[in-house]
């Protein structure tokens, strides 16, 4: 949640100070503000802003010398002069000395982290919203693993880390232990949260019912909410999982003209003009805004088994078509892009409400453990093949009801009725839509967001992926 922007600049400190402040503003949904200025041994100077809600623990360590900010998605208690390799493989760190600036973004970092360089200023920011508002390049992005050391203007170097290898599948364990290996790993993620009062994006399946149960153990409060249009799958399944569990859920409606309302705004939110993105973000979008409202700060999000666990049906088609192995790598491979993928999406959607987000599944002991896991555990071919199965058995064991258990897996945008109910909206709304063949209707709708996002200063916004 924690929002940066700054920049390194051989122009005067006021004219970068103000530079950084229209950066800044662009993030205000992050937090409030602190400012920090310095000089490197060339005479560029320094100017960073960092935005942070007063329930977010981030380690932030500052003195003439320079500054240390530490991002570790609700990683407390920590010491900021620790070497960066004690840190969790989730985190994300800023130091600057007069030395220059180093951005490293730990392997499994979800926090997004990008840059634009020129002849005159390097500027940076964890949203490209920020960087948008002041120029017009490009930017490039941090990927996990990798270092980011700037010396003066014109002078950076990405270092990449040690090439991460994937993880030894140990298919020799008792099972028990594995399900008992979760299922510390998987409280430890929750123990970060204890005593808080939390929203929870609830579709009424098993990833977003476990986050609820194993919420209830150590939060003060739980509030489920649920975005979707009338009469789908996510609308009757989350009232019947809410019930089963003995929570109230808050349910908000998906219709045509919120849809039309929001839009604009959704995509700057989220940074991509991209359909499906839209059509995922929108349930968390909405849900997030109505947690804000009922001053929730930290809303749970049961995004990660899907990739760990092997949770769709490509799964089940390579596991029978190619074999256990390349199953492996591929879930590897999806849990290493998911960042990309799903996260900062999802993260931001939520975010430009005022709301932190949290992601259990995803803590770096439980992703190592889930893909040490063989993928024979995880797919049950047959007749009706089954997907996540070591997954379920986990949550059996943690006291999740049966019938939530062995609840089908579909997709957020389809479950929810947000990509029926967008294409409604853009078909009603937009000029021609309602014209052309509904097989074109979706390459016409891709078009006119891609539009929308050229008159929002969307520069390099993402259209595809």
């Amino acid at each position: 949640m924690v929002g940066i922007s700054g920049l390194i600049s051989k122009s005067t400190n006021k004219d970068a100070l103000d530079i950084v402040q229209k950066m800044s503003k662009k993030i205000l949904h992050r937090g409030e503000e602190r400012t920090f200025n310095f000089t490197l041994d060339e005479d560029s100077a320094v100017v960073i802003k960092v935005r942070s809600h007063p329930f977010e623990s981030f380690i932030c360590k500052a003195d003439t010398k320079g500054i240390l900010l530490l991002d570790e998605m609700w990683q407390a208690n920590k010491e900021a002069d620790m070497p960066f390799e004690a840190y969790s493989p989730n985190s994300l760190l800023l130091a600057v000395n007069h030395e220059g600036v180093e951005v490293r973004r730990h392997s499994q970092s979800m926090r997004a982290f990008y840059y634009v360089e020129s002849d005159q200023v390097v500027l940076f920011a964890t949203e490209r919203k920020a960087l948008w508002e002041v120029t017009n390049q490009s930017s490039k992005s941090l990927q996990p693993g990798h270092q980011l050391r700037i010396t003066g203007v014109g002078e950076s170097t990405i270092i990449e880390d040690e090439k991460e290898e994937p993880p030894l599948i140990i298919r020799d364990r008792p099972r028990e232990k594995v399900i008992e290996q979760l299922t510390v790993a998987l409280k430890e993620s929750f123990s970060r949260i204890t005593g808080r009062r939390v929203g929870v994006l609830f579709s009424g399946g098993v990833d977003s019912s476990l986050v609820a149960l194993q919420a209830q153990e150590v939060c003060d409060e739980v509030l489920l909410y649920s975005a979707s249009s009338q009469s789908v799958h996510d609308q009757v399944a989350a009232a019947s999982s809410a019930e089963e569990l003995g929570m109230d859920l808050n349910s908000i409606e998906i219709n045509e003209r919120v849809v039309w309302e929001i839009l604009p705004h959704l995509i700057y939110a989220i940074e991509s003009a991209y359909l499906m993105d839209v059509e995922i973000a929108l349930p968390f979008y909405l849900a997030s805004k109505q947690a804000s409202r009922d001053g929730i700060s930290i809303m749970l999000s049961g995004q990660g088994p899907d990739e760990l666990f092997a949770g769709y049906a490509r799964h089940v088609r390579i596991f029978e078509e190619e074999g256990q192995n390349v199953l492996d790598a591929q879930l590897w491979n999806e849990a290493k892009r998911t960042h990309e993928v799903n996260i900062e999406r999802d993260e931001r959607a939520i975010a430009v409400n005022g709301i932190g987000s949290f992601f259990p599944y995803l803590s770096a002991s439980f992703v190592d453990l889930a893909l040490s896991i063989p993928s024979e555990w995880k797919i049950r071919l047959g007749p009706q093949p089954e997907r996540k199965v070591i997954f379920r058995e986990l949550a059996r064991h943690l006291g999740l009801p049966e019938s939530i258990c062995i609840s089908p897996k579909k997709a957020t945008q389809y479950s929810s009725g947000s990509s029926r109910i967008l294409m409604k909206s853009l078909v009603e709304n937009v000029n021609g839509m309602r014209d052309i063949p509904r097989k074109r209707q979706k390459a016409k709708a891709q078009e006119y967001l891609n539009s929308l996002a050229s008159e929002l200063g969307m520069h390099n916004a993402t259209s595809e992926k």
